[in-house]
């Protein structure tokens, strides 16, 4: 059960989205545009799936929401980094109040490994500083490698990340 009989479940489709195209003059982030279909008729309570695209923060997708449904309490359930897609859960009305069990879930992380290249950021949001030939690596080199990522894993924030310690930005 993901949440409280009475809590309406819903999904929020996208009507618009081509991929969050960047613009590389001046580094703009278009909105996705959202339609309404399957939106409940009541925000009493109520859960939106969201497909989050590359380039929209978590925050940016809640107050793109906030500003389209006739309730103030609308919050997210994890955190998506800005490059990351996938879904975010986003609770809207007394469904804020799940947000504990949201959390608490189990999550499955995929994504794509560049062999051989290192950031100061450990993601591709920053320049590549040093290349490394991988032709020497087999499968199962790589399989080797992997496998300490793989199950349930306590993840150390990188100096880049957007969490808060003491009030500041680690990243500031």
């Amino acid at each position: 059960h993901w949440m409280t009989p009475s809590a309406s479940r819903t999904c929020l489709t996208r009507s618009v989205m081509s991929e969050a195209a960047e613009s590389r003059n001046n580094d703009v982030v278009e909105p996705p545009v959202f339609d309404n279909t399957g939106l409940p008729e009541s925000w009493e309570a109520a859960v939106l799936l969201v497909d989050k695209p590359v380039g929209l923060t978590s925050f940016g997708v809640v107050k793109r929401i906030r500003h389209r449904v006739p309730v103030r309490k609308v919050g997210h359930a994890g955190t998506l980094d800005p490059m990351a897609t996938g879904l975010l859960i986003i609770l809207v009305g007394r469904a804020t109040k799940s947000m504990d069990h949201f959390m608490g879930q189990d999550k499955i992380y995929t994504g794509t490994i560049r062999l051989g290249e290192t950031t100061a950021s450990y993601d591709a949001e920053s320049e590549v500083l040093e290349r490394h030939p991988t032709d020497h690596l087999s499968d199962a080199d790589v399989a080797t490698a992997t496998r300490p990522f793989i199950g349930t894993i306590g993840q150390r924030p990188p100096a880049f990340s957007a969490i808060k310690i003491g009030g500041e930005r680690l990243y500031k």
